[in-house]
């Protein structure tokens, strides 16, 4: 986290300061990614930089938290059963790149870093938060039981498995392309998994 000095500026210069950064980032990677870029970008001197954040690493792990509690704050509450989620969830995540192109662009790629030290930060920082997210998406009565749970990991193993292939092999640049694309293919997924909604009205029967 940034130190007071940072929050103390105004918001027009906090923004600038991180849209500089958060696009270095995305360009270049964290191993590449210059501070001196940075500082020239967001028109600021170098020891500035370092008196808001401790070091590089702390404004990279920063931004990442920033665009994740945003992900997170917006996000509305999701109906229907566990399937329709799961597309309801995938519709949400487009609308927020959509809206938010750099910053998410920033903290998927965040995820393909090739440092294998940036690798091991991000899951050992993350990896919990994703899951606790995920599971956050349904209602108690949808995880009581252990086949339900693990339908449930099942389809987070097919989000994820999913969001990885894409993002690796699909060009993110039309948006409208891409989110139907993407929903076109979550769907038919979710066909082939479809006898697995029985799960969830085992109870009701």
């Amino acid at each position: 986290m940034p130190n007071q000095q940072f929050f103390d500026l105004m918001d027009e210069k906090q923004e600038k300061i991180i849209h500089a950064a958060m696009r270095e980032f995305y360009d270049h990677g964290y191993e590449n990614g210059s501070t001196n870029r940075i500082v020239k970008a967001a028109a600021i001197a170098k020891g500035s930089l370092f008196k808001y954040f401790q070091s590089k690493e702390n404004l990279y792990f920063f931004l990442i938290d920033r665009v994740v509690e945003a992900l997170i704050q917006a996000m509305p509450v999701f109906s229907d059963g566990p399937f329709e989620k799961i597309k309801a969830y995938a519709e949400y995540e487009f609308d927020f790149y959509q809206q938010h192109p750099l910053d998410y662009r920033f903290v998927k790629r965040a995820f393909f870093e090739e440092s294998e030290a940036v690798k091991k930060m991000l899951y050992k920082c993350y990896e919990e938060v994703s899951n606790d997210f995920f599971i956050g998406l349904f209602n108690p009565s949808e995880l009581d039981t252990e086949r339900k749970r693990a339908v449930i990991d099942i389809l987070k193993w097919v989000l994820k498995g999913l969001n990885d292939d894409f993002m690796r092999n699909h060009n993110l640049e039309n948006t409208d392309e891409a989110k139907k694309q993407y929903l076109r293919k979550l769907e038919q997924y979710l066909s082939i998994l479809n006898p697995l909604k029985e799960v969830f009205d085992e109870n009701n029967q």
